[in-house]
């Protein structure tokens, strides 16, 4: 009974949004939309180019660091991590409480470090696991991610998620002299016309700073 309440609230939230969802977040959350199979093709294109960026003046290992260090700023309290030699892997848990309704997700964050002649390619996906719950469980247990090669087609940010994400990277690796919270974040997006949403990476997030911090 509890799970049909929760769904029917979900369902009319979204309804009611539906119609005030860029065309990027009606293709990723899909809700019923009137998009053409190229304006889909275009869309995964531009959220494929945005999702990965090369880093030719740095060393694997300093990427890597920026990238692990973007990531625990984001909400460190509710994420663990997986490293591997070529990949790191977060698990961000963070739920929606209604009552004695609790919706529970767990975001995982993907992201892979590829050498190549020009340098170290770097590519983000994520992929959300949600469950109802009255449970708070922040373990990480291999069964839940079935794969770590997702496509773009899998991966559940919108563009404004992967520009803020690089953007950190960038700051942390010495390119990039401001430093992008969710505020500045948010408003930088929406000046370059990108849907205004990175809920992925703002929503409950403890939103930390690195120290010395630089901001307009």
């Amino acid at each position: 009974m509890v799970k049909i309440i929760l769904c029917i609230f979900l369902s009319l939230f979204f309804f009611s949004c539906a119609s005030q969802l860029s065309n990027q977040e009606q293709l990723l959350l899909k809700t019923r939309n009137n998009l053409s199979r190229i304006e889909q093709n275009s869309i995964y294109e531009q959220l494929e180019k945005a999702s990965k960026k090369k880093y030719n003046k740095h060393t694997k290992k300093d990427v890597m660091d920026a990238c692990y260090q973007v990531l625990s700023l984001m909400d460190p309290r509710d994420s663990l991590f997986q490293h591997g030699p070529d990949i790191i892997v977060m698990k961000r848990t963070w739920f929606l409480s209604l009552g004695i309704i609790t919706s529970i997700s767990n975001d995982y964050w993907i992201v892979k470090f590829i050498d190549t002649p020009q340098g170290t390619l770097v590519t983000l996906r994520t992929i959300s696991k949600g469950k109802d719950s009255g449970l708070f469980d922040l373990s990480i247990y291999p069964e839940e991610l079935e794969s770590t090669n997702l496509t773009i087609h899998q991966s559940c940010l919108l563009e404004g998620d992967y520009y803020t994400f690089f953007k950190r990277v960038d700051y942390m690796l010495g390119v990039e002299p401001v430093w992008y919270d969710c505020s500045l974040a948010k408003s930088k997006i929406i000046a370059l016309g990108m849907p205004k949403n990175i809920n992925r990476t703002c929503m409950f997030a403890d939103d930390l700073k690195p120290a010395g911090v630089n901001q307009p």
